[in-house]
C-alpha cells in the first residue's frame, strides 16, 4: 500500500505501518501503538512505544517513539527502590529515530509479570515526568501499552455484539 500523504516536502505516513528487517532471518511489521526495543549500544536495550511510522522526503525511514524509563533511570534513586527489574515507566518523552535503530518487538503489559530485563515481557503501571522527578499512576484506560487487543478494540467488539443481539431479537420478534 502507498503511504498516507501529509505533507509533500516532508513525510509520508504509513498508517497501516512499515516493514522491518530485525534480523537476517526476520522480517516483522512495526506500526503505531507497538512497542519496541532499540539499539543503546550497551547490552540493556532501549524500549518506545512508535506513535507513527513514516518516510522522509529522502527515502529515510523514521519513526517517532514515546519513551519508557527503566527503574535504574528513574531520578532520585529512591524511586528505584520499590520497582521490579522488568518494570518499565512511560515518559512523556517523544523522539524520532531510524528503523534502522530497532531491534525487535516487545511486550508491555498493564499487570505486573516476571521476565527476562532484555527481551520482557515488561509491564508498565505508572508514568515517570523526567522534569517534575516523579511517578502517577497510569490509569486502566490509558494504560493499553502493546497487546493485541487494546481496550478501544475490546469497547468496540463489544459495542458490535451488542447491536449484533439487538438486530438478531428485532428480526425475531
Amino acid at each position: 500500500k502507498k503511504p498516507h500523504r501529509k505533507n509533500a516536502r516532508t513525510k509520508f505516513i504509513y498508517k497501516n505501518g512499515i516493514m522491518v528487517k530485525v534480523t537476517q532471518d526476520l522480517i516483522t511489521t512495526i506500526k503505531p501503538d507497538d512497542c519496541v526495543t532499540l539499539n543503546s549500544n550497551t547490552s540493556v536495550p532501549f524500549v518506545a512505544k512508535i506513535l507513527e511510522t513514516y518516510e522522509t522526503h529522502d527515502g529515510e525511514k523514521m519513526i517517532k517513539c514515546q519513551w519508557y524509563y527503566r527503574p535504574g533511570d528513574l531520578q532520585p534513586r529512591s524511586l528505584q527502590s520499590s520497582s521490579h527489574p522488568n518494570e518499565l515507566f512511560l515518559s512523556n518523552l517523544t523522539d524520532t529515530n531510524y528503523i534502522g535503530s530497532i531491534l525487535g518487538k516487545v511486550r508491555v503489559l498493564t499487570q505486573e509479570t516476571d521476565g527476562d530485563v532484555v527481551r520482557g515481557p515488561f509491564f508498565c503501571r505508572s508514568s515517570y515526568d523526567p522534569k517534575t522527578r516523579s511517578l502517577r499512576p497510569i490509569s486502566q484506560q490509558r494504560a493499553y501499552m502493546s497487546s493485541s487487543t487494546t481496550p478501544s478494540k475490546k469497547k468496540k467488539m463489544k459495542k458490535k455484539k451488542k447491536k449484533t443481539k439487538k438486530n438478531k431479537s428485532s428480526i425475531s420478534g
